[in-house]
């Protein structure tokens, strides 16, 4: 029985080294995401909140195109500040990413976009309905969290995720109109 259990042992931990070792992440391609838009919405006094409609924000992938194809699906969560609630979410005709397969959702401040698929320069164009308890005037950030879809593919361990990233959009919202 144990001379059965080292060779399979040995053959286990070999495979294990050999994998670990060939788990490393794709160096970021360069240039940057962008998002842009404006949310103008009144203040609130903390009771009754203010709605805004047809507020339309821009994202624009980075060009990864070399390291992950052409036109891979996309996931971006664009999220706005604590105390907006989100009603509505919906793609813009202006969208030059194909949106054929793809959904836009919202839940609290998150606008939640899935299975876009862009080339290099393609933009996609959702508009936002929703409301705000805020109640200082001034203005916010809104942030979007994209992520490249791959097909079976990990993050490194104990490293960071290489097709993950985060854009602001400084000032974003305006709270005081």
């Amino acid at each position: 029985m144990r001379t059965r259990f080292l060779p399979i042992a040995s053959l286990i931990a070999g495979l294990s080294l050999a994998v670990g070792a060939s788990a490393s992440a794709a160096p970021l391609p360069t240039g940057a995401a962008t998002l842009t838009g404006t949310v103008g919405v009144a203040t609130s006094d903390g009771i009754i909140s203010q709605p805004f409609t047809g507020a339309q924000y821009t994202f624009t992938p980075v060009n990864d195109s070399g390291s992950y194809g052409a036109n891979n699906v996309i996931i971006v969560d664009v999220e706005l500040p604590a105390g907006v609630t989100l009603s509505a979410a919906t793609f813009d005709a202006a969208s030059s990413c194909d949106t054929t397969n793809a959904t836009v959702t919202v839940a609290g401040n998150v606008a939640d976009v899935s299975g876009v698929s862009c080339a290099a320069a393609a933009t996609i164009v959702v508009n936002l309905d929703g409301s705000s308890l805020i109640t200082t005037g001034g203005s916010s950030d809104v942030t979007a969290q994209y992520k490249r879809s791959t097909p079976r593919r990990k993050a490194p361990r104990g490293g960071p995720n290489a097709n993950m990233w985060k854009v602001t959009d400084t000032g974003g919202l305006t709270v005081g109109e």
